[in-house]
């Protein structure tokens, strides 16, 4: 799936109905935010079933308190099941391959 940008009104949707998505969360003052960002086209080529959704600060500040995200980039993998959330992980290697290394122990892949 490709990389999407999401919003407060639209990730509910955004998510898979089953399954994992990478969710980035970001600030477009952010500069690791800035770099980390071309990575995500070629993790989503990767992993081509795992939606990757950008959630800016500006436009997503309820998705990001229920999600009690305190700084910036914070990547996450949502887990959802018959449309309902049942777990999250955050990733805390916040490198391109620490993201791919994470996604695929999550995914067998």
């Amino acid at each position: 799936m490709a990389l999407k940008d999401s919003n407060d009104e639209t990730f509910a949707k955004d998510l898979p109905r089953t399954g994992p998505a990478l969710v980035m969360f970001k600030a477009s003052w952010c500069g690791p935010c800035k770099a980390l960002a071309p990575h995500l086209d070629s993790i989503a080529l990767e992993f081509p079933n795992m939606p990757i959704l950008r959630l800016d600060e500006k436009t997503s500040k309820k998705t990001m308190d229920e999600h009690k995200i305190q700084g910036y980039p914070t990547l996450k993998v949502v887990q959802m099941l018959n449309g309902k959330k049942i777990g999250e992980r955050e990733i805390t290697e916040r490198t391109p391959k620490g993201i791919r290394d994470t996604l695929r122990k999550m995914t067998g892949g």
